[in-house]
């Protein structure tokens, strides 16, 4: 299965999501150097951390007007566009379960995604299709944020993303997302996992979990739980009682 992650805007799932959460690697405190994440969710799925929209981290476009033209519909056109892409190109990933995550302003990003992919699949179903199956809403060193920065400023960092740097301000707009979350969690799984707390609710369609001591990004403070969360969301949405 895949699992696609995304975090706010201007946020980069690189910097934030990947490197500072769920990613594979952590950055150690020198800010130049790696070290293993043990609850990495690359340990349960195959993940992609999409920078969105375009200029946001290490991404860029090569059409300026592109920089003018951003918001929440059209981040999740070209989303949607770049994984149809992807698709085609690796054959081989077409018939596997597929996921969204997100986190912070990821609550917009995620479902307006999954909105937009359901309405490809349909008017597309002869085309290649995106087997969506559910998204998912979301010691920890402060100083991580800095140990990220400096990492990705160096120089054999960049080049090995093949990085052009310039303004990561991307422009967003926002409205009522009510409709896309019911309309998404009526033939999908969707988890929502906030801030603090410690309880399991269940609705039609949807579960919303929350985990007891984490911060605003669950899987830097509370890794072995946020793992667990994932892991039981994609083996069917039962969720053991010390996940809370």
């Amino acid at each position: 299965m895949m699992v696609l992650g995304c975090t706010g805007p201007g946020c980069s799932s690189l910097g934030y999501g990947a490197m500072e959460e769920l990613g594979p690697f952590r950055v150690k405190s020198d800010g130049k150097t790696l070290y293993s994440n043990d609850y990495a969710w690359n340990n349960v799925a195959n993940v992609l951390f999409l920078e969105s929209p375009a200029g946001v981290g290490f991404s860029y476009s090569n059409t300026t007007s592109d920089y003018d033209s951003s918001g929440d519909k059209r981040s999740a056109r070209d989303a949607c566009t770049f994984l149809i892409n992807r698709l085609q190109r690796f054959s081989q990933y077409k018939t596997r379960d597929f996921y969204i995550t997100g986190e912070s302003y990821g609550g917009h990003y995620v479902p307006q995604l999954a909105y937009t992919i359901l309405y490809h699949n349909k008017k597309n179903a002869k085309q290649t299709v995106i087997n969506l199956k559910g998204i998912a809403i979301l010691y920890f060193d402060p100083c991580t944020d800095d140990y990220v920065d400096s990492y990705l400023k160096l120089e054999e960092v960049q080049k090995a993303f093949h990085a052009n740097i310039g303004d990561t301000d991307g422009a967003v707009s926002s409205y009522s997302i009510q409709i896309l979350y019911k309309q998404a969690g009526t033939s999908n799984k969707v988890i929502m996992a906030p801030m603090v707390g410690g309880y399991v609710i269940g609705y039609k369609g949807l579960a919303f979990v929350t985990v007891r001591g984490a911060g605003h990004m669950v899987p830097s403070y509370k890794p072995q739980r946020a793992l667990t969360m994932i892991s039981s969301f994609l083996k069917g949405g039962t969720f053991p009682f010390f996940i809370i």
